[in-house]
């Protein structure tokens, strides 16, 4: 998760904006430069479903975690409970 969080400086240095959503569910989209990142964390015990295409401007939506990969069916993803996903705008 260190390494990774290296990898994407937009956290540290951007912009960011909490996006509105489920009120168990909190996402947040960062953005430096052309990067932008979106990080998706599940504050409950049971799983969410979020609707992620709502917050891309049309961009592709690619999973940083590799568990997000099998979490996913098109724009949706499911945030297993008290899970967390990061996701890269490309």
């Amino acid at each position: 998760m260190a390494k990774l969080r290296r990898e994407h400086p937009e956290i540290g240095l951007g912009k960011w904006e909490v996006l509105k959503t489920k009120a168990k569910v909190l996402i947040i989209k960062y953005t430096y430069g052309d990067k932008t990142l979106i990080t998706a964390d599940n504050f409950s015990a049971e799983q969410q479903e979020v609707k992620l295409s709502a917050y891309t401007n049309g961009k592709s939506i690619v999973p940083l975690i590799a568990a997000s990969l099998q979490k996913m069916n098109a724009d949706k993803v499911i945030l297993t409970g008290f899970g967390y996903e990061w996701y890269q705008l490309k």
